[in-house]
């Protein structure tokens, strides 16, 4: 692995603060568990968000939440959709593949022997990224929002928690009044994007000896970023890159104004 690999993932390894948005969005999908028991009818909990918010950020740390106190946690791999129902994912989670698995995408009702599993399982927890990835028709999305619905009103104790990255409200929730969406909010220039961008820069400057003061550049930064935390972690990352391979230790007005694939094109003009 040559130096630039090296430096790219130490940037990557390190740059792993919670953003304001992703910490709110998992408080509240942990509000929602807790109040699953005092409701008589499950809901589903839906995270939305565009990619780069950081939705796969909040499923993975609210797993890992879960897994501290529970052993019922269910976390279902990511899986074409169209080939397997929820009742099917589930099956295959606990190690059954059952001979007439094919019949059970056509079923609306809850299988008597999904009954039973769920029964000895006591799963507490399940989780599913990317939902509805690879179902391709409005017909298909409705069995699967059915059957999940029938999954969460058959089991009292349990949350299903999905994650559908994609824009703030899904055309297939309207038609879905059983379950509850939470959306990671993009940024907005304030304190809050200030105060993130003054950690990055604390990071900068202890790891790698830079004075970048990032929240100087903010609306630069903002503008780059569009709002996005991954733009912005993209764009923070070959702009840490750019400085050290123009052996510059401050960071300037000059820096702050380039766009990300005129970074990318100089620190692979400069390393190479």
């Amino acid at each position: 692995m040559n130096e630039l690999s090296l430096l790219t993932r130490s940037i990557h390894d390190d740059m792993q603060f919670l953003t304001p948005q992703v910490t709110k969005c998992i408080d509240e999908i942990q509000s929602h568990h807790k109040s699953q028991s005092e409701r008589r009818q499950r809901m589903p909990l839906v995270v939305c968000g565009k990619s780069g918010s950081g939705i796969s950020t909040v499923m993975s740390r609210t797993a890992k939440q879960f897994k501290l106190t529970s052993t019922g946690v269910v976390v279902l791999q990511r899986q074409d959709l169209a080939l397997y129902s929820p009742y099917q994912l589930l099956l295959h989670h606990y190690g059954f593949r059952p001979a007439d698995s094919a019949r059970l995408a056509s079923s609306y009702d809850l299988p008597l022997y999904i009954t039973k599993l769920l029964a000895m399982a006591e799963p507490e927890v399940i989780i599913l990224d990317d939902f509805l990835n690879g179902v391709i028709g409005n017909k298909d999305k409705s069995k699967h929002l059915a059957q999940w619905t029938n999954l969460a009103n058959a089991m009292p104790q349990t949350s299903i928690i999905f994650g559908n990255p994609g824009r703030r409200t899904p055309t297939w929730l309207s038609s879905a009044p059983n379950y509850k969406s939470v959306y990671i909010d993009e940024w907005s220039p304030g304190p809050s994007f200030d105060l993130y961008l003054s950690q990055i820069s604390d990071l900068a400057l202890t790891k790698y000896g830079l004075n970048m003061e990032l929240q100087v550049f903010q609306s630069q930064l903002y503008q780059h970023s569009h709002g996005n935390t991954g733009n912005l972690i993209r764009h923070l990352r070959q702009l840490v890159i750019n400085l050290m391979l123009n052996q510059q230790s401050d960071m300037t007005l000059f820096f702050a104004t380039k766009k990300l694939k005129e970074l990318i094109e100089d620190n692979a003009r400069i390393f190479c």
